[in-house]
């Protein structure tokens, strides 16, 4: 097999002197695989190799890098600038979205074993971690967010290989943490809101903030119509309707987000409120698409971290006609709402 791949080593081996020794071609595959600036996953590649190998025979014990340094700079009383910063620096500052990633994935993959039927949200949450690594500053590819884990990386493309075959030239119809909500929302049912909040609030107190988590969910539903008639039964409640404020990190990759759920997943009325603002978080003045919520709605919204109920965003105020005088903050949950 190797004579019919490689057939140049096999006729020169004796006439030939090699330009190298065997594990320079190895780190340099390693350094092309991973990129020169990662230094922290570059050693740790490397000693995976050496590991499980005789470290008489072949294999390197030492590995050197080199930069060049920044130039002083003689202008006195200024803040020491880090200059070139290297990008492992700025990647350790984004480890947060590498370790939710896997955790949520994690998590995903053993409630699919509970409920076969979310296979599609699984897929859905893979494509939309894939895209915003990609997106991501620094770029995450799905490769460098499982790292050393090859196992479970070649179980994921054998399983759903469409996220990988599709997450650079296809845009996500949602953010991750939404494939998430309904995937609790499947196992715990709808009706049973106190332990959807309880789930949610358990994946997010196991991860970091920020990257590819929601802080806040939103309940809609129907109200009750009360009865005149004595004696009778009570209206069975309604259906609720659950989602999630965008866990996105960065203003591009929440503005595509945005864009894409009013596209394809969205409620068409909640989709028209939304774009009525985007993406400047002004009102168009030739457009009016916004809708005010009847009383014979309850919409409600809850911090995750703690179940606390919480004030109307701006955005809900403009998008809904809720009001709250007393909150500015923009952008916090879009609902999946029915009227």
């Amino acid at each position: 097999m190797f004579r019919d791949m490689f057939p140049w080593p096999f006729k020169c081996y004796l006439s030939q002197l090699p330009k190298r020794s065997p594990f320079s071609c190895v780190l340099d595959m390693v350094v092309y695989l991973t990129g020169e600036w990662n230094e922290n996953i570059i050693k740790q590649q490397l000693q995976n190799i050496t590991n499980g190998l005789n470290p008489k025979h072949l294999i390197s014990s030492t590995v050197c890098v080199s930069q060049k340094k920044k130039k002083k700079k003689k202008k006195k009383k200024k803040k020491k600038n880090p200059g070139s910063l290297r990008r492992e620096e700025l990647l350790r500052t984004q480890e947060s979205f590498r370790s939710n990633a896997i955790l949520l994935i994690t998590k995903m993959l053993d409630w699919h074993d509970l409920y076969p039927g979310g296979k599609h949200l699984v897929e859905e949450m893979l494509h939309s971690i894939f895209f915003l690594g990609k997106i991501n500053r620094p770029p995450y590819s799905p490769e460098m967010i499982f790292g050393s884990d090859v196992v479970m990386l070649q179980r994921l493309k054998l399983s759903y290989p469409r996220p990988f075959e599709c997450y650079l030239s296809h845009q996500p119809k949602r953010s991750p943490f939404s494939c998430v909500e309904d995937m609790v929302v499947y196992l715990a049912e709808e009706w049973n809101e106190n332990l959807i909040k309880h789930l949610l609030q358990n994946i997010t107190n196991n991860l970091k903030t920020k990257p590819l988590i929601s802080s806040t969910v939103g309940v809609s539903q129907k109200k009750k119509k009360k009865s005149r008639k004595k004696k009778k039964k009570k209206n069975p409640a309604s259906v609720r309707y659950y989602g999630v404020s965008m866990s996105t990190s960065g203003g591009d990759a929440g503005q595509i987000m945005i864009a894409a759920s009013c596209l394809s997943y969205w409620d068409n009325y909640v989709a028209d409120a939304v774009m009525t603002y985007y993406p400047v978080k002004v009102k168009k003045d030739y457009f009016d698409g916004t809708i005010k919520l009847p009383n014979t709605i309850r919409c409600k919204a809850f911090c995750i971290s703690d179940g606390v109920e919480m004030s109307p965003c701006r955005s809900c105020q403009n998008w809904f006609g809720l009001r709250d005088n007393t909150v500015a903050k923009e952008w916090a949950t879009v609902l999946k709402l029915r009227v």
